[in-house]
């Protein structure tokens, strides 16, 4: 009895560091902050792809906030240690690729000398109230933090889930960050906290934030940019017509 009980503990000890090492590789590696000089803030965004278009160069793009971006600003990209403590950061110019205002939702675009991690997106998801997710975001200009909660709202718009709102806290800085089913899935991207305006006032609600829903990224940019940008089969030569964007040394 005494070694089934051990045999136990080892295979739950083990299980619960994979699953640790799942959410550390979809959650806190893909997280990158932005960094706006033209709106005197900082932002969170969440990468999603990294395409190899030359030697030693990768063009990696990533989901935001329109209300953090503008044509250009800067992504700070974090490095970790074997034992996952944030030990070095790197800086990349960066431009945006397109956004929806009326939506607050963004794509935007930077290069790095290396393949960036990329979390995993859920799209045409099913959620429920009270379902269990967490969010990732770099508020008040640190690196990536964790936070976690339930859901306590979901809203459709044009047939779309468009607005969730959780009891996930946020702070300036985690807008854009991702927020993140039971699976570690990319669900949502840090809007807002949530406010009341009445007779010209306004009164914060405590622990309720919003995220937008990353199916408002495949309806609004569908057609336009998303196939374009995430499809499997884009040629890196594609990607190589953003580095002017950049003004990158590569794109001479």
């Amino acid at each position: 009895m005494r070694i089934l009980s051990f045999i136990a503990i080892i295979a739950g000890l083990y299980f619960q560091s994979k699953e640790k090492d799942v959410f550390f590789e979809n959650t806190l590696q893909p997280t990158v902050q932005i960094i706006n000089k033209s709106k005197n803030g900082s932002g969170t965004a969440v990468i999603v792809k990294s395409t190899k278009i030359k030697d030693d160069l990768y063009m990696n793009f990533a989901f935001s906030c329109e209300h953090v971006v503008s044509p250009k600003m800067t992504v700070q990209a974090f490095k970790y240690s074997k034992k996952k403590f944030c030990t070095e950061s790197f800086r990349s110019p960066a431009a945006l690729v397109t956004s929806s205002q009326e939506d607050d939702i963004s794509i935007i675009s930077f290069y790095s000398k290396d393949r960036q991690p990329c979390c995993k997106t859920k799209y045409d998801y099913n959620l429920n109230l009270l379902d269990e997710v967490c969010a990732v975001g770099c508020g008040l200009s640190e690196s990536p933090r964790y936070a976690e909660g339930k859901i306590t709202g979901i809203s459709n718009k044009n047939n779309f889930l468009d607005t969730l709102r959780t009891t996930i806290p946020i702070v300036p800085g985690d807008s854009g960050g991702g927020l993140y089913n039971k699976n570690y899935e990319l669900i949502g991207i840090a809007n807002s906290i949530r406010k009341l305006e009445m007779n010209g006032m306004s009164y914060p609600v405590e622990g309720i934030s919003l995220f937008k829903s990353i199916d408002l990224m495949k309806s609004k940019f569908d057609n336009i940019k998303h196939k374009f940008v995430f499809g499997q089969d884009s040629p890196p030569k594609i990607f190589s017509s953003y580095l002017w964007l950049l003004d990158s040394e590569f794109s001479r």
